[in-house]
């Protein structure tokens, strides 16, 4: 009972964070876009992350909303925190760009504070990783029972 609360915990916040950063992204996207284009990391391929990010935002939020693909949804969600966090990492420490384009109240965090803030939800994404790779057998054989 308690690991289904705290699954359901981690579900919520990571469902949230990244409906609310797509939105965020779309509802400014004038201010997102340009912050993009001056990005000196992002800069080459602005054009297509401007687009690719929030809706890979939104692809994530809705296969963590869906059982069968939770768990690909959970993995997605850790490989994107931990490449968000490598360019907040990397804006921080090896540019003298300090702009960011996480949308909404993210962006207007201190560096190390979103740095800090990345981290935790790169470990509860991977949280979410575990505690659901048990399912992973019943989403491939289509098979809806849950594990003992």
């Amino acid at each position: 009972m308690r690991t289904s609360v705290i699954q359901n915990i981690i579900l919520a916040t990571l469902i949230i964070v990244f409906l609310y950063t797509g939105c965020a992204k779309l509802l400014n996207f004038e201010a997102y876009k340009e912050t993009i284009t001056q990005s000196p990391i992002l800069k080459p391929y602005a054009g297509v992350v401007v687009w690719m990010t929030p809706c890979v935002e939104f692809l994530i939020a809705f296969m963590l909303m869906n059982r069968k693909s939770r768990l690909i949804g959970f993995s997605a969600a850790f490989i994107v925190m931990i490449l968000f966090t490598i360019y907040i990492v990397a804006l921080h420490y090896f540019t003298d760009y300090i702009a960011c384009s996480c949308g909404g109240i993210f962006e207007s965090l201190p560096p190390g504070l979103h740095i800090l803030l990345n981290i935790c939800l790169t470990g509860i994404a991977l949280a979410g990783v575990i505690l659901n790779r048990g399912k992973r057998l019943q989403i491939f054989a289509g098979r809806s029972y849950q594990k003992a």
